[in-house]
Protein backbone atom coordinates (compact mmCIF):
# COMPACT_ATOMS: atom_id res chain seq x y z
CA UNK A 1 0.00 0.00 0.00
CA UNK A 2 1.29 3.56 -0.81
CA UNK A 3 0.79 6.50 0.78
CA UNK A 4 0.64 9.70 -0.78
CA UNK A 5 0.40 12.79 1.02
CA UNK A 6 -0.73 16.39 0.11
CA UNK A 7 0.60 19.27 2.24
CA UNK A 8 -1.76 22.35 2.59
CA UNK A 9 -0.57 25.83 3.75
CA UNK A 10 -2.96 26.56 6.79
CA UNK A 11 -3.04 30.55 7.94
CA UNK A 12 -0.59 30.03 10.59
CA UNK A 13 1.97 29.72 7.98
CA UNK A 14 2.66 25.87 9.36
CA UNK A 15 2.12 22.68 6.58
CA UNK A 16 -0.46 20.27 7.54
CA UNK A 17 -0.74 16.76 5.88
CA UNK A 18 -3.64 15.85 4.43
CA UNK A 19 -5.31 12.85 3.16
CA UNK A 20 -5.24 12.62 -0.69
CA UNK A 21 -7.44 10.12 -2.51
CA UNK A 22 -8.60 7.91 0.84
CA UNK A 23 -5.61 7.28 2.06
CA UNK A 24 -4.58 7.76 5.69
CA UNK A 25 -2.27 10.51 7.20
CA UNK A 26 0.11 8.29 9.50
CA UNK A 27 0.34 9.95 12.63
CA UNK A 28 3.96 11.92 13.39
CA UNK A 29 6.41 11.51 16.61
CA UNK A 30 7.91 9.28 18.45
CA UNK A 31 6.91 6.15 19.94
CA UNK A 32 7.47 5.19 23.78
CA UNK A 33 9.81 2.54 23.08
CA UNK A 34 12.19 5.37 20.53
CA UNK A 35 12.02 7.94 23.34
CA UNK A 36 12.90 4.91 26.20
CA UNK A 37 15.60 4.38 24.28
CA UNK A 38 17.07 7.52 23.84
CA UNK A 39 16.68 8.62 27.23
CA UNK A 40 18.67 5.14 28.15
CA UNK A 41 21.14 6.32 25.68
CA UNK A 42 21.68 9.68 26.53
CA UNK A 43 21.70 8.60 30.48
CA UNK A 44 24.56 6.39 30.02
CA UNK A 45 26.51 9.07 28.10
CA UNK A 46 26.22 11.30 30.69
CA UNK A 47 27.12 9.29 33.30
CA UNK A 48 30.30 8.54 30.92
CA UNK A 49 30.61 12.10 30.97
CA UNK A 50 31.12 12.36 34.92
CA UNK A 51 33.11 10.07 35.91
CA UNK A 52 35.22 11.59 33.26
CA UNK A 53 35.06 14.68 34.50
CA UNK A 54 35.66 12.61 38.17
CA UNK A 55 38.99 11.48 36.81
CA UNK A 56 40.09 14.59 35.35
CA UNK A 57 39.73 16.53 38.56
CA UNK A 58 41.98 13.80 40.69
CA UNK A 59 44.32 13.93 37.66
CA UNK A 60 44.37 18.24 37.85
CA UNK A 61 45.06 17.31 42.06
CA UNK A 62 47.51 15.13 41.53
CA UNK A 63 49.07 17.23 39.08
CA UNK A 64 48.95 20.61 41.49
CA UNK A 65 50.59 18.64 44.49
CA UNK A 66 53.22 17.08 42.44
CA UNK A 67 54.00 20.99 41.05
CA UNK A 68 53.65 22.04 44.55
CA UNK A 69 56.53 19.50 45.79
CA UNK A 70 58.82 20.34 42.51
CA UNK A 71 58.75 23.93 43.55
CA UNK A 72 59.19 23.58 47.02
CA UNK A 73 61.98 21.63 46.05
CA UNK A 74 63.43 24.08 43.91
CA UNK A 75 63.16 26.69 46.21
CA UNK A 76 65.16 24.74 48.68
CA UNK A 77 68.13 23.71 46.42
CA UNK A 78 68.24 27.63 45.48
CA UNK A 79 68.74 28.04 48.88
CA UNK A 80 71.17 25.85 49.10
CA UNK A 81 73.04 26.68 46.10
CA UNK A 82 73.21 30.57 48.19
CA UNK A 83 75.15 29.26 50.70
CA UNK A 84 78.73 29.41 50.96
CA UNK A 85 80.44 25.97 50.24
CA UNK A 86 81.47 25.72 53.90
CA UNK A 87 78.29 26.28 55.70
CA UNK A 88 77.94 23.66 58.56
CA UNK A 89 74.11 23.13 56.67
CA UNK A 90 76.46 21.70 54.13
CA UNK A 91 78.41 19.55 55.80
CA UNK A 92 79.10 16.18 55.00
CA UNK A 93 75.75 13.33 56.12
CA UNK A 94 76.36 10.19 56.89
CA UNK A 95 73.52 8.21 55.65
CA UNK A 96 70.34 7.79 57.82
CA UNK A 97 71.08 10.90 59.21
CA UNK A 98 70.38 13.63 56.55
CA UNK A 99 69.87 17.21 57.46
CA UNK A 100 66.50 18.74 57.97
CA UNK A 101 64.69 21.79 58.81
CA UNK A 102 63.34 21.79 61.71
CA UNK A 103 63.63 25.34 62.02
CA UNK A 104 60.75 25.82 59.55
CA UNK A 105 57.10 26.09 59.27
CA UNK A 106 56.37 23.59 56.06
CA UNK A 107 53.38 24.15 53.63
CA UNK A 108 50.09 21.92 54.46
CA UNK A 109 50.73 18.22 53.29
CA UNK A 110 54.31 18.15 53.86
CA UNK A 111 55.80 16.09 56.32
CA UNK A 112 59.52 16.79 56.22
CA UNK A 113 62.58 18.40 53.55
CA UNK A 114 65.67 16.97 53.81
CA UNK A 115 69.11 16.91 52.14
CA UNK A 116 72.10 15.06 52.32
CA UNK A 117 75.62 16.07 51.29
CA UNK A 118 78.06 13.91 49.63
CA UNK A 119 81.16 15.47 49.74
CA UNK A 120 83.49 13.31 47.69
CA UNK A 121 80.72 12.57 44.83
CA UNK A 122 83.32 10.54 42.23
CA UNK A 123 85.68 9.54 44.61
CA UNK A 124 88.51 11.89 44.57
CA UNK A 125 87.38 14.74 42.82
CA UNK A 126 87.86 17.58 45.71
CA UNK A 127 85.82 21.04 46.33
CA UNK A 128 82.63 19.54 45.46
CA UNK A 129 79.54 18.20 47.00
CA UNK A 130 76.26 16.34 45.45
CA UNK A 131 73.21 17.95 47.06
CA UNK A 132 69.84 15.24 47.47
CA UNK A 133 67.09 17.12 48.80
CA UNK A 134 63.90 14.84 49.57
CA UNK A 135 60.13 16.23 49.92
CA UNK A 136 58.25 13.79 52.20
CA UNK A 137 54.22 14.42 51.75
CA UNK A 138 52.21 13.26 54.15
CA UNK A 139 50.42 11.36 51.18
CA UNK A 140 53.35 9.46 50.80
CA UNK A 141 54.53 10.13 47.05
CA UNK A 142 57.99 11.66 47.88
CA UNK A 143 59.99 13.63 45.36
CA UNK A 144 63.77 13.26 45.58
CA UNK A 145 66.19 16.59 43.72
CA UNK A 146 69.88 16.25 43.20
CA UNK A 147 72.25 19.46 42.55
CA UNK A 148 76.06 19.61 42.32
CA UNK A 149 78.22 22.64 44.28
CA UNK A 150 81.32 23.18 43.64
CA UNK A 151 83.84 25.78 45.67
CA UNK A 152 84.35 28.65 43.28
CA UNK A 153 87.49 29.99 42.63
CA UNK A 154 89.36 26.18 42.77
Amino acid sequence: MHLIYIYKRHGTGGIRRAEAAGHPVMSAGFTLVEVLMAMIILGVALLAMANMQIMSMRGNRHAMKATEKTTLAQTRVDAIMALPYDDPSLAETVPGAPHSLASISLPAGIAAITWAVDADPSGGQQNSKLITILIRPEDGVALSMTTLKTQAGE
